[in-house]
């Protein structure tokens, strides 16, 4: 890697702008999911990562998955979110660790789908 580039010089750049980077890409996914980034804590942090988890596990398609969670009627029924999985489970079960922030953080369904989809529609 010294051939390529100086080793202190790119330790610097990543202490500077790694967090930056991080916390960037923690409030696109707090929107992503409808979560409001205003309270992001660890366990938004957790929620987010076990999401990337359990899409990659459930061969589930990245942009559908946003889409149709954008879509949800009710909290109740994840049918269409689920359906579009080659194994749900893994999704099912990252929903329920979702549901508690929504519940924790008091957010409604109308509220959290409309943050979703104008956040889908700039993208």
């Amino acid at each position: 890697m010294d051939s390529i580039c100086d080793e202190t010089k790119r330790l610097n750049y990543l202490e500077t702008f790694f967090y930056q980077h991080e916390k960037v890409y923690l409030e696109l996914m707090c929107k992503r999911i409808g979560l409001d980034y205003t309270l992001v804590d660890d366990y938004y942090l957790d929620t987010i990562i076990s999401l990337l988890e359990s899409l990659e596990k459930s061969k589930a398609d990245y942009n559908w998955f946003f889409y149709e969670l954008s879509k949800l009627k009710s909290y109740e029924d994840i049918s269409s979110v689920l359906n579009i999985a080659i194994y749900p489970k893994y999704l099912e079960s990252w929903f329920k660790s979702y549901l508690k922030i929504v519940k924790k953080d008091n957010i409604n369904i109308e509220d959290r789908s409309k943050k979703c989809l104008k956040l889908i529609q700039n993208i």
